[in-house]
């Protein structure tokens, strides 16, 4: 379906992140993990594919606005959304995808992302302190450095909030370390480098009965699933969603 909308606000929420603030149109409603597709308006000079972009929602569906993140990549859609002033008009179509939590699924979810492939995973998360669900979710989040995690404080935040989430971020700079003070606050839990099973094994137990929900670049994805599947995990317990050119 296709819904007007209007732009709220614009932050940058990490190094080379940005999020757009969005009125939730009258009628629309998604599910938690679920993308749109973004349009602009009255921009006819430019091709159809520029005018639109895939984009994922990281608010959850009980919140009032829609919160959509993407890296601030060189494109003319970026672009122009970056010149728009607040209130324009913009289109949605959507929502799309089945990247998201079966609520008869019991079995514990683990979550892996690179970079802002954490978003579905935040929506994921509020939308399940929001249901007051016990369903255990780790998530193991990786970045380069601290200033490229978008959303850190918050998922710290929501691990106070819901005592069956725990959140791992890693960092993959060689050189990675905190500031002795100031910056973004320490997580109680992190890790340096990769993604590894010996990093997810340190955490939870028996693998193979879990289920793993993977969220990056195509890169990512691949490196991820052949990893999971040579530590034994079926590939019926692994879902994945693909961000290329976000």
């Amino acid at each position: 379906m296709t819904f007007k909308t209007h732009l709220q606000e614009k932050k940058t929420i990490a190094q080379g992140t940005t999020a757009l603030i969005l009125e939730k149109p009258k009628n629309f409603s998604f599910l938690a993990g679920q993308y749109i597709d973004l349009g602009l308006v009255g921009q006819k000079d430019l091709a159809d594919y520029d005018s639109f972009r895939t984009l994922t929602l990281a608010s959850a569906p009980q919140e009032d606005q829609l919160i959509l993140v993407y890296r601030n990549r060189d494109s003319e859609f970026k672009n122009r959304v970056s010149e728009l002033p607040l209130g324009s008009e913009m289109i949605i179509e959507g929502p799309f995808g089945r990247f998201i939590l079966p609520e008869e699924d019991k079995r514990v979810a683990v979550f892996l992302a690179g970079g802002v492939g954490v978003v579905p995973f935040v929506s994921i998360i509020k939308d399940e302190i929001y249901k007051r669900s016990n369903k255990k979710i780790y998530l193991f989040y990786s970045n380069f450095s601290l200033e490229e995690a978008a959303y850190l404080k918050e998922l710290q935040n929501l691990e106070k909030e819901n005592s069956n989430f725990k959140s791992i971020p890693t960092f993959t700079s060689s050189n990675f370390s905190f500031p002795p003070q100031g910056g973004k606050a320490k997580p109680t839990n992190f890790e340096t480098g990769y993604i590894s099973m010996e990093m997810i094994e340190k955490y939870i137990d028996n693998t193979s009965q879990v289920v793993f929900y993977l969220c990056g670049t195509p890169d990512m994805i691949f490196d991820l699933r052949m990893m999971l599947n040579a530590a034994g995990v079926p590939s019926t317990n692994i879902r994945t969603e693909s961000f290329d050119g976000y």
